[in-house]
């Protein structure tokens, strides 16, 4: 039985924005195999998606200038790039016609596969010029009616990527489970000294007391390693009043930490999956402290309406007791709050 195309395209949206993402954080870590990589998945993606007969240039010749993928009867030809700069796309424009290939195609048609925003080229050439992103293959797929077509694609992808982080298999000593529940946060915003006869502080318990609600709601449908993951970060990062950004309402943590303790494959993959929740960030210009060289850094934060990183309140509250910690972040237990 075929899932319906609304959740079909939902897996195949998910797991090509997640791959888009996961190739950024790559390359701004300086870890750039995953490019080479990709040219073959991203051949046998397209041609399901547009009926072409793309091959690997690469694989016929090292390092084929100008292109990566080809279909000569169609006189079509990709670049495959993370790199989304005007400069990459016109130097490559040059390398093409330098090569004679504009005799051989029709189209060069650019894919950046990195959650990067595309260049606007506007150069007039004797051959088709086209740059996309993996938002314009997603929306290419979307419109192919052919149920069967869809669910070959969406098969396809997940034989080929890596899903999201396992809920089994703890990366923590702990294994606990947790629930949501509705809660006035007593304790936790008693550490505010808020004025009950002030207006405005009034509001903001309202609204501290909605984004706790809507944390909680959040944190339980995350899996087990994704919300260990946070606790991590949250136990084990700090914030700066140095450096670039002055992160002194945030919380991050070394990327190569986290790599170290929870092993490279499993910090990104949980890191990809988290980042939907919009929970995590990757900051590239982190200062620990004064005249430091930039650190390759994780952020945790939510902010909700109040302003507050609620992340940063709930390590202050806790105040070093870690099983306080753990039960609120990982077991989800928000009564501690009250």
């Amino acid at each position: 039985m075929y899932l319906s195309k609304d959740r079909m395209m939902d897996s195949i949206s998910e797991q090509l924005i997640n791959l888009s993402k996961f190739v950024l954080i790559q390359n701004q870590m300086g870890r750039t195999d995953i490019n080479v990589g990709s040219e073959d998945f991203f051949c046998q993606l397209i041609n399901m998606v547009r009926g072409f007969r793309l091959h690997n240039m690469n694989q016929l010749q090292s390092n084929y200038p100008a292109i990566d993928l080809a279909d000569e009867n169609s006189r079509v030809c990709f670049q495959i790039t993370s790199e989304n700069t005007k400069r990459k796309i016109e130097s490559t424009i040059e390398k093409f016609k330098e090569h004679r290939l504009d005799e051989e195609y029709d189209w060069l048609i650019f894919l950046i596969i990195s959650d990067k925003n595309k260049p606007q080229i506007s150069r007039a050439e004797n051959f088709g010029i086209d740059v996309l992103d993996v938002k314009d293959l997603i929306g290419q797929i979307g419109n192919i009616q052919d149920i069967n077509a869809l669910d070959a694609i969406s098969r396809y992808l997940s034989q080929n990527l890596r899903s999201s982080a396992p809920v089994n298999n703890s990366i923590l000593p702990t294994n606990i489970t947790s629930a949501p529940r509705t809660f006035g946060y007593e304790k936790f915003i008693a550490m505010f000294n808020l004025n009950a006869n002030d207006e405005h502080d009034n509001e903001y318990k309202n609204l501290l007391i909605s984004a706790l609600n809507d944390l909680q709601r959040i944190m339980a449908t995350l899996s087990q390693q994704e919300k260990e993951y946070i606790y991590f970060v949250v136990a084990y990062g700090s914030s700066s009043e140095h450096g670039s950004g002055f992160y002194t309402e945030t919380l991050l943590i070394p990327s190569s930490k986290l790599d170290l303790h929870l092993s490279q494959h499993t910090a990104f993959e949980i890191y990809k999956s988290l980042s939907i929740s919009k929970l995590v960030n990757y900051i590239d210009d982190y200062q620990p402290y004064t005249d430091s060289p930039y650190i390759p850094s994780i952020e945790v934060s939510f902010w909700g309406e109040c302003e507050t990183n609620l992340f940063l309140s709930i390590k202050n509250f806790a105040n070093n007791n870690d099983s306080i910690l753990r039960s609120i972040i990982i077991n989800n237990d928000f009564s501690l709050l009250c």
